[in-house]
């Protein structure tokens, strides 16, 4: 339980520098803004993780899997299939990016 205090802030900083690097690409992408590149990604990386959510949750009642309701980690009772899809929103940029590494590597 010694590093159990370290989960919440690196949850948070991984949340943040993934929403850094969809403004990054958001910025390198558009002429013109009409809303904050960091406000636009952050809006992207909410739609994702809903994305996420709906379709775990689809495909879990369609295989009819039996998850707990709440998981209790560090006092917080977590949904395992939310706490699921925002880590997979966040890490989406980071595959984005190597994806395109790959590509060009092989191009």
């Amino acid at each position: 339980m010694t590093g159990s205090w370290l989960v919440l802030p690196a949850f948070v900083l991984l949340g943040y520098f993934a929403v850094k690097e969809r403004a990054f690409w958001n910025m390198r992408r558009s002429i013109e803004p009409v809303s904050s590149p960091f406000s636009r990604a952050l809006v992207q990386l909410v739609g994702i993780a809903g994305g996420i959510y709906l379709a775990l949750g689809l495909f879990t009642s369609f295989i009819n899997l039996e998850l707990p309701e709440r998981i209790k980690a560090w006092g917080f009772g977590l949904d395992p299939l939310a706490v699921l899809s925002v880590l997979l929103a966040f890490v989406q940029p980071y595959l984005i990016r190597l994806q395109k590494f790959i590509k060009k590597r092989l191009i």
